[in-house]
């Protein structure tokens, strides 16, 4: 069963909110008020909301520590208190774009193999339409802090494209013979479409829903039919940053 690929545009203020749900941790929810801590907790929470709405609107070369502090009613000073640099911020804001991505990638098991290895790629095209910020910010803009494949939450996403895979292999749904890199093949065709999508490469009639929903059924058809050689697609040599036997989006 496909994942429904229309899905709803996230206004930078909305996903904004979504900093606060995942860095505010239970302990520090439970502090009163007045507790300096929380306070502290709460300002950077802001600080960061304020970065991360600029930047949907203007870039990360228009952002600026004072931009930032401005926005809040801070003395520009003040805002050092609570970051050391604009690069901090936004490194933050990555890590934060990358727990909200393996949230949304790597759900709930489904009972059918292919439909849970395929949910990995819709659903990371579905992550790339609802959070367009953090997207552009992980994997599109050249100047943002670069990202690289030891973070957890992409390790994690790694993991779960392989064993979703071999499961497909286990099952007989892919012929044994199927490469263990192949499910690299699936990132660069949902990823090379998502990129495209948000930077508007293409005319303005172009559906890149429909793209990602035949490229994966001809791909998937295609492995099934044994059209894939058995040392097809295989990395020439495993360069830095490479985690596990995936090939997958890990940074610019």
């Amino acid at each position: 069963m496909r994942n429904n690929l229309d899905v709803p545009f996230s206004s930078p203020e909305t996903t904004a909110r979504r900093v606060v749900e995942r860095r505010t941790t239970l302990a520090h929810a439970h502090q009163p008020p007045s507790d300096p801590n929380a306070r502290n907790i709460r300002t950077r929470e802001a600080v960061l909301t304020a970065a991360l709405t600029l930047y949907a609107t203007e870039g990360y070369g228009a952002v600026t520590m004072r931009g930032i502090a401005q926005r809040l009613g801070f003395s520009a000073p003040a805002i050092y208190n609570y970051f050391l640099s604009k690069e901090e911020i936004f490194s933050t804001l990555q890590e934060i774009g990358l727990e909200i991505m393996a949230d949304e990638v790597v759900k709930q098991d489904l009972d059918d193999p292919l439909a849970n290895f395929r949910s990995i790629f819709t659903n990371y095209y579905g992550y790339s339409k609802t959070h367009p910020e953090y997207f552009a910010l992980l994997y599109v803009d050249p100047s943002a802090p670069h990202v690289t494949h030891e973070t957890p939450a992409l390790v994690r996403m790694t993991e779960a494209t392989s064993t979703r895979f071999l499961a497909c292999v286990e099952a007989g749904v892919f012929p044994s013979c199927t490469p263990i890199h192949l499910p690299g093949l699936f990132w660069a065709l949902v990823h090379g479409i998502a990129v495209l999508r948000r930077v508007s490469a293409a005319p303005p009639d172009v559906n890149f829903d429909s793209q990602v929903t035949v490229g994966l059924d001809l791909l998937i058809t295609g492995v099934q039919a044994g059209l894939v050689p058995p040392h097809a697609y295989q990395p020439v040599q495993a360069g830095p940053g490479a985690v596990g036997p995936v090939p997958m989006p890990g940074g610019r």
